[in-house]
């Protein structure tokens, strides 16, 4: 196997037989990958520019590519924002750079090519494979199933909402991962009416106030330690039940408490990002005109 690194994806050529591996003698060369033919030992080599244009320049080749360049960039931002606004604003503009409408991320692709020796003719098959050099926890989100969330869904959930509680979980993710505050301190650099300005606030104040919720259902752990302390007091089965059952109540409360309020919390920051990305879309509209 050899490696070749293309600015942020690794392009990794290997045989597409094993037993051919030692006789190949594969490596990198500059831009390139050397190959030793397995009849009559020759020297040959595999050029990126000469790879299957569907693969090397091609949508799947471009795609990985661009999926990686937007995870770079994303993080970047995040790194740098730490405020949930401004990391939106910018996710928008990178979406719009650098993936399009109705682009999934896709942080791999591969292709089975044939090469011919040079000097004999002898044909051998590799497999090439381009690959992200930055793992994303959004694509490992696209493959969960709903079980995942820890949230309600109800069934009358169309398509639509379940696009946007994914969409949301998403943000969630990004929230958790880079500590991203949730104020409204930044709403004033945008270009909006006073009216959704207001409305952006109050949204801002909504998502604020589930998640600060949703993380203080910890104290419903505190709670059920002291309750279960009250075993070593109590001597009765009677008692002990009647305990059991307090302990399974609340913790019924604070599952359900957690459920519901995710599910408002996710719609929430897709309407939260879909508000931002009609403010921020339509001022880059307006000043490419004006």
């Amino acid at each position: 196997m050899a490696e070749l690194k293309l600015n942020s994806c690794t392009l990794t050529v290997l045989p597409s037989n094993p037993s051919l591996t030692s006789r190949l003698r594969l490596k990198t060369k500059r831009k390139s990958f050397e190959w030793h033919c397995p009849e009559c030992g020759a020297k040959n080599n595999i050029k990126v520019n000469s790879l299957p244009y569907e693969f090397a320049g091609g949508h799947d080749w471009s795609q990985v590519m661009k999926s990686s360049t937007y995870i770079t960039e994303l993080n970047k931002i995040c790194m740098s924002k730490r405020d949930l606004i401004s990391v939106l604003a910018g996710k928008v503009k990178l979406e719009r750079e650098y993936l399009g409408e109705n682009f999934k991320l896709k942080l791999s692709t591969s292709t089975r090519i044939k090469e011919v020796c040079q000097k004999c003719g002898a044909k051998v098959a590799f497999n090439v494979e381009l690959s992200s050099n930055k793992s994303s926890f959004l694509e490992k989100m696209e493959s969960l199933a709903f079980e995942n969330l820890n949230i309600e869904i109800t069934p009358e959930d169309n398509g639509d909402i379940l696009n946007r509680l994914f969409r949301g979980f998403s943000i969630y993710l990004l929230m958790e991962k880079f500590s991203l505050a949730v104020n409204s301190e930044n709403l004033d650099k945008m270009k909006a009416d006073r009216k959704r300005l207001k409305d952006l606030k109050r949204l801002l104040e909504r998502i604020k106030s589930l998640k600060n919720d949703i993380d203080k259902t910890r104290l419903f752990d505190e709670i059920r330690v002291d309750i279960k302390k009250l075993t070593e007091a109590f001597q009765t089965d009677e008692a002990l039940m009647y305990i059991s059952d307090t302990l399974l109540f609340i913790e019924r409360i604070k599952d359900s408490i957690i459920k519901n309020f995710k599910r408002k919390l996710f719609l929430s920051l897709a309407q939260l990002e879909e508000q931002i990305k009609d403010i921020t879309l339509k001022r880059h509209f307006n000043d490419a005109f004006t």
